[in-house]
């Protein structure tokens, strides 16, 4: 049944779920920042809240790659190296698109800013624009 899309695989439903969780998560950190008197404990919230976006994007270009079939290193799944094999117009897949592959990077570079402390470097916007472009991208692509 599942084969014939009558049924939605349970494993895909809870990823979904758990994504959606984690941006939910993320969400609150960015809104945590926003209210935080603390210069410091607001970096470190947009920090986390960048972190959390991009698991949950990283996650979906995963579940993606398993959507379409398409083989990835599953030691070495990082978001870069995940897009890459979704986006290759020299070999006519574009699974995602070029602007979806332009935004992806500019994700995984704020995620990378929060995973090495660069907490500085995050901003509010930055932060939450990429929380609302990952849940739309997992609408438009994993729904």
């Amino acid at each position: 049944m599942y084969d014939q899309g009558a049924l939605k695989s349970p494993r895909l439903t809870i990823a979904r779920e758990i994504e959606g969780d984690i941006l939910d998560f993320a969400q609150r950190q960015a809104q945590e920042a926003e209210l935080s008197k603390d210069p410091a404990q607001k970096q470190v919230s947009l920090g986390i809240a960048a972190f959390l976006a991009g698991v949950a994007i990283e996650d979906a270009l995963r579940r993606l790659c398993d959507a379409h079939g398409v083989t990835y290193d599953t030691q070495k799944s990082s978001i870069a190296k995940l897009q890459t094999v979704l986006y290759q117009p020299s070999k006519q897949i574009e699974i995602i698109s070029q602007s979806e592959n332009k935004q992806i990077t500019a994700w995984g570079d704020t995620r990378n800013k929060g995973d090495h402390g660069k907490f500085a470097d995050i901003t509010h916007t930055e932060v939450v624009s990429m929380i609302m472009g990952v849940r739309s991208f997992i609408e438009r692509h994993l729904p």
